[in-house]
């Protein structure tokens, strides 16, 4: 486990910066929330993975692959994405000193804000895995649903495509929970939500999604695939 492998010998400063990031990694993947997003990532590629799949080796289904891909993301963001930024800005920090990581952080020539800046990568790590898991099995789930001379060059822009919402995703929401688990402490996990849900709902009603975090994403993912909007 990385705690153990922390406890072992002191590393040098890369190594131990890596360390320390698998260690929070680890620690946040235990945690309630993220194991629901868990849950809700395999669930998404599995029901969507198996729409793509039926669409390909099935009746015709009238189903369009960057379609699929697209609502892959979409829900990927609210079920999977968005409960581990819910854990990660649920006051780690205090929990890290409360369990004895910080001390052992400490012990091994760490500070306080090197285990911050591992809790965000960390962060942005779990959150980009949980976009990632859909968006790339339904964006090769959904392959064979393309014209086979095409085939090749769109799988490789869905995958593209895919990977870049992933790793924006990540960033940004990510991002936003680490600085709303530093600035709220208990309390990050509601301020989080208001990041994400006013804004949504505002810019819906103006009719501006793309001013919203997973309004954004949607955009930067149709944009990517080539639709015209956002999902």
């Amino acid at each position: 486990m990385a705690l153990e492998r922390m406890a072992i010998a002191r590393p040098t400063a890369r190594s131990a910066f890596r360390a320390r990031v698998a260690l929070c990694r680890e620690r946040l993947e235990g945690a309630g929330f993220a194991q629901l997003g868990r849950v809700g990532s395999w669930g998404v590629a599995l029901a969507l993975g198996s729409v793509a799949i039926a669409a390909r080796v099935g009746e015709p289904l009238g189903v369009d692959a960057r379609g699929l891909v697209a609502q892959a993301a979409h829900a990927s963001f609210w079920v999977a994405a968005l409960p581990v930024a819910l854990a990660a800005a649920d006051d780690r920090a205090r929990a890290d000193r409360e369990e004895g990581i910080a001390l052992l952080v400490a012990s091994r020539g760490g500070s306080i804000d090197g285990l911050a800046i591992a809790r965000l990568v960390a962060a942005m790590g779990g959150v980009a895995f949980a976009l990632a898991v859909p968006t790339f099995a339904v964006a090769l789930a959904a392959f064979g649903t393309w014209s086979p001379g095409e085939g090749l060059g769109r799988l490789a822009r869905g995958l593209l495509a895919a990977g870049l919402f992933a790793a924006s995703g990540g960033v940004v929401l990510g991002s936003a929970a680490s600085l709303c688990e530093r600035a709220a402490l208990r309390r990050g996990r509601s301020l989080l939500l208001g990041l994400v849900l006013v804004p949504w709902i505002l810019a819906d009603l103006v009719g501006r999604p793309g001013l919203s975090i997973p309004g954004a994403l949607d955009a930067l993912l149709s944009l990517s695939l080539g639709l015209g909007g956002g999902s």
